[in-house]
This record gives structure tokens, sequence and C-alpha cells, in this order.
């Protein structure tokens, strides 16, 4: 029923990092047909010099690399707009207090021996809630500590200066690196940039006054 164009035009589409529901909808033909014409049994030959897995191996990669453009074409305009509505935000002390203690319901330590303690991957989470802690709370800058757990893919000495730089906490007040396990032979685990980093403070008080805090705030704003 189709004509050998058509299926040329499948395989140009698809070397054009295209989906097979693209391709689909652009020939007007069920997925299904498209998938069949470009796995080589509708057209055998159609792969140059090529084997089939050889073709089908540098279509993945062509097909990953258009989706990413894509990916980036979209969220671009959001980042963008994002960034303009933030910039215009002017946060005050309680603003901060807020935002401080609504990251630390989500991601600190409610029991801790009297200490705060927030731990995440993320640099940006981590530097947030340091320069807020720092700016709503009168600190005394020796009663931080730094705990790091790695990976073997980690190298010690470079997530210890990153952390370090990034906290403004000094590289001395880093306790033991506790060595994470490895998953068991064959099971896949998300390997994080930096390590965890937790970030703790000996405070008692300041712990009791984020916990509170969070709690009225969640009560206050679902009683709206």
């Amino acid at each position: 029923m189709y004509s050998k164009a058509h299926h040329k035009r499948a395989h140009i589409l698809r070397e054009q990092g295209k989906s097979l529901k693209e391709i689909a909808e652009a020939l007007g033909i069920a997925k299904s047909s498209a998938s069949y014409w470009l796995t080589g049994h509708a057209n055998k030959g159609a792969f140059g010099t090529m084997n089939r897995q050889e073709w089908l191996a540098k279509i993945r990669v062509r097909s990953l690399e258009v989706r990413r453009n894509n990916s980036i074409k979209r969220q671009s305009p959001i980042d963008e707009q994002a960034k303009s509505i933030a910039q215009k935000l002017h946060p005050n002390i309680e603003t901060n207090r807020a935002i401080l203690a609504g990251i630390y319901w989500a991601e600190g330590a409610k029991t801790s021996g009297g200490t705060v303690c927030f731990a995440n991957t993320d640099p940006l989470l981590i530097k947030l809630f340091t320069t807020l802690f720092r700016e709503c709370y009168d600190i005394d800058e020796s009663k931080f500590r730094l705990r790091l757990h790695l990976h073997k893919y980690h190298n010690e000495a470079e997530s210890k200066n990153f952390w370090s730089q990034l906290t403004r906490i000094s590289i001395s007040k880093i306790g033991k690196i506790y060595w994470k396990k490895e998953p068991n032979s064959g099971k896949r685990y998300r390997q994080n940039f930096m390590g965890i980093c937790f970030v703790r403070y000996n405070s008692a008080q300041i712990l009791r006054e984020l916990i509170a805090y969070y709690k009225a705030l969640g009560e206050y704003l679902t009683s709206k």
C-alpha cells in the first residue's frame, strides 16, 4: 500500500531523531507500521553498509541528542520566566525564616539530640540552608560541623574541599567520612555529584524554634 518513498522518508525522519509516534503522524501510518518499517524486516538493505544493530545504535544516539535538545528548548523559557519572577522578590527576615523552616521541615532531622542537622546531595539546597541559617540566627561559627557520606567513586579530598568552600565551614570541622556500602552485585543505584553533606549546628534552642515555627506555619497556611 505504501511506496518506497514512504519507507525512505520513515528512515530519514528516524535519522533526524524523530520518535516512532512522530514518524507515524508525519506519514499518516500506524505506529506499529513505523516500528516494522524501521526494524529492517520490510526494507532489507536500507541501512547501507551498516548492519541492523549498527544502524539502530547510531539512530539511538541521534534520537537521544534530539530529545535532549528539544528538552532544553522547552525548558529554557520556563527557566527565564522563573528567574524573572524570583528577581522581583524582596524577601525580608520573616520571609527567610519561613523558607528556612520549610526546607528544614522537609530535609532536616527532627530528633538529633539537640543539634540542628540538615542533609542533602543538592549543593544549591545546602548553600540555601547555610545562607538563610546565618541570616536568621545570631550564630557561633565554631559550632558548625560537617559530615560526609561518600561512595567509593568519590575523591575524599575533592569532596571535602567542595563542601567546605560551598558552606564556608572549615575543612577542620569535617568529621570522619562515612563510606557507604556498595549495593549487591548487579543492583543499580543513583550516583550523586559530591556525596551527601550533613550540616550540623549544636543548639537545642534553635532546633526547638525551627520545629515550632514550621508546625505553626503549616497549621496556619492549611487553615486559611
